[in-house]
């Protein structure tokens, strides 16, 4: 990871009043915090997002969360809508890159959790399926 990668990491942190920031892909894992900051969202924030429904797609990156591929696009998905595997759910963009986020399962849209613009870690549910 190039130290501007790392800039933009701070930067995402900064820009969305984050505490804390995770990274990780298959070569490297980093986390960013704000000093005196960790054990405080460790407190409040992960707890609710570690939702354990075996019916959840969660996000396999820090960014900020799209429904949608465009303002004036339809949603991906919406609630009571069938998805497969593979379909695309979302858009999450982190370090100025948009990636697609597919389902790894397959079922009915109950919940959306977030809304757009929202930033999003590593791990949290995105959306739950019945």
């Amino acid at each position: 990871m190039k130290t501007k990668e790392i800039k933009e990491l701070i930067n995402l942190l900064e820009t969305n009043k984050l505490t804390s920031l995770s990274y990780k892909d298959k070569d490297i894992e980093i986390s960013v915090a704000r000093e005196g900051s960790y054990d405080h969202v460790v407190r409040e924030e992960t707890v609710p997002l570690a939702v354990s429904h075996k019916n959840t797609v969660v996000s396999p990156l820090v960014g900020v969360y799209y429904s949608k591929p465009g303002p004036d696009d339809a949603p991906f998905v919406s609630i009571g809508q069938s998805i497969e595997v593979g379909d695309v759910i979302c858009i999450i963009e982190a370090m100025k890159v948009m990636s697609e986020i597919k389902s790894d399962k397959a079922g009915v849209v109950s919940e959306i959790l977030l809304q757009d613009g929202t930033p999003v870690a590593f791990d949290q549910t995105i959306l739950v399926l019945k």
